[in-house]
């Protein structure tokens, strides 16, 4: 198949979201598909090579990248520019499936004509109820083939807007097995990173900011000082108020952004990989539906600790891949200090769940990733167009979006509540 990936913001970047989208259109490329991947560039700069961003990705295989001069310094408006722009070039209409994560670019690419494919971690009309009508309408057009979401929980929300079922499919993200394949010694590992060789080390890779719960990672961290417990937070793009408090506090390490090989290292280093304990990225934010890091923490083995949210319930299992606990705040974490002390201190459950970990990595490599998209879009292109389902009425959409009004102005809570169990795998 020929795959046209498009992504609607600037390359390179450090963000989650670019470094997934790549390593899935690598993936697919490598699976034996044609893949071109653009995205936006300000007129008069220079385009990056292919090259260099394969480099900067540290992924390899035939995807190419192309750059389109929709860039702008007004990000909605390089959305918007560039969805236009995919849409009407004539490039666009020698591929089999367009495959987007931008529900602009579906709608224009819809519009246009053009076979889609649309991909994403949000569920969108629980978050945001006032976009459930476009949701609908656009995953429910004939030439939307297909949807695939990184969770059961994300998936599980569209039904209930009348996107037909047979459409929506869940697609784990993964991780690089050949990157993993390297010797796991933590005190080599610490050493080379100027890490204590000897202490109990507790680390974090990924974003550091209030969006990702680090709040509690901190409180933690404060809570196990005097037992000499060190927490190495991975992930800083400047001085920012996380930055600034962990300064105070001895047993807690900051570093900036890695690359991913580098990434690795601290990975190695540590007794204990953290997803912080909070509902906050879930339930507040809305942006972290199974964090990108947690599949490289997988395949790292070395045991992790997680929250039991709901998006993390039936993809992990408690005691046997991770040790999951109740979600806490920053004002209470003996529940999550208790089950890191207990990790800590029993390194016979420590081994047992760093190879329950190795093992659910085992079929979450990007490889398997990409030939599992490659068989979707491949029936999903070939099968007769799905009517729109039932279930979703104006009436209820507007009292639903009345609600998460009310309660955005009086509470300050713009992402709405996603309650959504996710059944065991």
């Amino acid at each position: 198949m020929r795959v046209l990936f498009t992504y609607e913001n600037s390359l390179p970047r450090v963000e989650a979201d670019a470094e997934q989208w790549v390593n899935s259109a690598a993936a697919l490329a490598r699976a034996g598909h044609e893949v071109e991947l653009v995205f936006p560039r300000r007129p008069g700069e220079s385009a990056p090579t292919t090259e260099a961003l394969l480099e900067h990705f540290q992924v390899d295989g035939p995807l190419r990248f192309r750059a389109l001069p929709t860039g702008h310094r007004l990000l909605g408006l390089q959305h918007a520019r560039h969805a236009a722009a995919v849409a009407r070039d004539p490039r666009t209409r020698t591929y089999d499936v367009v495959h987007t994560r931008n529900l602009g670019v579906l709608t224009a690419c819809l519009h246009a004509g053009h076979r889609c494919a649309f991909e994403h971690y949000r569920p969108w009309g629980d978050q945001f109820p006032p976009l459930q009508p476009w949701v609908r309408h656009a995953l429910g057009h004939p030439d939307c083939v297909a949807a695939f979401f990184h969770s059961e929980l994300a998936r599980a929300s569209y039904p209930r807007l009348g996107v037909p079922g047979a459409k929506l499919v869940v697609l784990h993200n993964g991780h690089q097995p050949q990157r993993a394949e390297r010797v796991r010694d933590a005190h080599r590992a610490r050493r080379a990173l100027g890490l204590p060789v000897d202490a109990e080390l507790v680390v974090y890779t990924g974003r550091i900011n209030a969006k990702k719960g680090l709040d509690v990672a901190l409180a933690m961290a404060r809570a196990l000082r005097a037992r000499g417990t060190h927490f190495v937070l991975v992930g800083s793009e400047g001085e920012g108020p996380l930055e600034r408090r962990a300064r105070s506090m001895p047993n807690v390490h900051v570093r900036p952004w890695q690359p991913y090989d580098r990434v690795l290292r601290y990975l190695d280093a540590a007794d204990v990989l953290l997803v912080p304990p909070s509902q906050a990225p879930l339930e507040r934010y809305g942006n972290t539906v199974l964090p990108l890091k947690l599949f490289s923490y997988l395949a790292a083995g070395r045991p992790i600790l997680a929250p039991r949210s709901a998006d993390l319930v039936g993809f992990l299992d408690d005691g046997v891949d991770a040790r999951l606990v109740r979600p806490a705040d920053a004002t209470d974490v003996r529940e999550p200090v208790a089950a890191l002390v207990e990790l800590l201190d029993d390194a016979a459950l420590r081994e047992r769940l760093a190879q329950g970990a190795l093992r659910r990595a085992a079929d979450l490599s990007w490889d398997a990733r990409g030939e599992r998209l490659g068989e979707h879009l491949a029936r999903a292109c070939a099968a007769e167009p799905v009517p729109a389902g039932d279930g979703w009425t104006p009436r209820a959409w507007l009292g639903e979006s009345g609600r998460w009004l009310a309660r955005g102005v009086l509470r300050g809570r713009w992402v709405g509540s996603m309650e959504v169990a996710a059944p065991a795998r």
